[in-house]
């Protein structure tokens, strides 16, 4: 597969993904809001939020990569996306297991 190839189909993924991951987001933290919830709660959804934020960086930086990436592909580039996604991956599983805690707290 050529670079210029791999760059687009990697667009098409992170694109995917900023739909997934913010209808994701938007249900948890609006779950978590709606929840009666004590001091605790509260921390843990912000602590959420953080989460979903530094994920969502992650994912912006590949995308905006990913842009780059398709008028000019390097393998470069094609690396710094992946290693950004893979990032974004991690950080995004911490926000689901940790949202989840929260929504399941009493």
């Amino acid at each position: 597969m050529d670079k210029h190839q791999r760059s687009i189909e990697l667009l098409k993924k992170v694109e995917t993904f900023l739909e997934d991951f913010e209808q994701e987001k938007y249900t948890m933290l609006k779950a978590m809001q709606e929840k009666e919830t004590t001091k605790e709660g509260w921390a843990i959804y912000r602590d959420c939020q953080k989460f979903y934020t530094n994920a969502r960086r992650e994912l912006n930086s590949a995308h905006n990569i990913c842009l780059d990436a398709v008028k000019r592909p390097t393998s470069g580039k094609i690396k710094n996306i992946e290693g950004h996604l893979q990032l974004f991956d991690e950080t995004w599983q911490y926000a689901r297991q940790y949202s989840m805690m929260g929504l399941l707290r009493k």
